[in-house]
């Protein structure tokens, strides 16, 4: 079926044929809507119970110079639940893009007219600068 707008239409909107049916479809896709949200919740419900124990990382590439590739976590999928974890919000020098751990401040490197700050990771200790 087509998506057509059936009250621009005299002949369509006036159809004893036609009206029942689409009355039958609309409340059909209520009941489904319905069912999805049941289905929805249930799963939330399953996934929150759920140890997350045999996860998989997701991770992707991230070119910063022609010969520099860094490997990062993006997020971790729940093999038994379908549960995603996505990377949680904060720059680099803040949460660790390798493991998520925290960062912790390390030292600072002056520098001409700036300077460059040092952290480390206290999981993983990945090493990441900002000036």
């Amino acid at each position: 079926m087509e998506n057509i707008e059936i009250n621009k239409y005299p002949l369509l909107k006036g159809d004893k044929e036609l009206e029942p049916i689409l009355n039958d479809i609309g409340r059909k896709e209520l009941i489904i809507l319905g069912l999805k949200t049941n289905a929805d919740n249930l799963i939330k419900k399953i996934q929150k119970n759920c140890h997350h124990k045999n996860e998989q990382n997701n991770t992707s590439e991230h070119r910063y110079k022609p010969t520099f590739v860094e490997t990062i976590l993006d997020s971790k999928t729940c093999l038994d639940c379908g549960h995603v974890e996505e990377r949680p919000k904060g720059r680099r020098w803040e949460i660790c893009y390798h493991c998520w751990g925290q960062m912790k401040y390390v030292r600072i490197e002056p520098g001409q007219g700036g300077r460059t700050f040092h952290y480390e990771c206290t999981n993983c200790k990945h090493e990441e600068t900002h000036t």
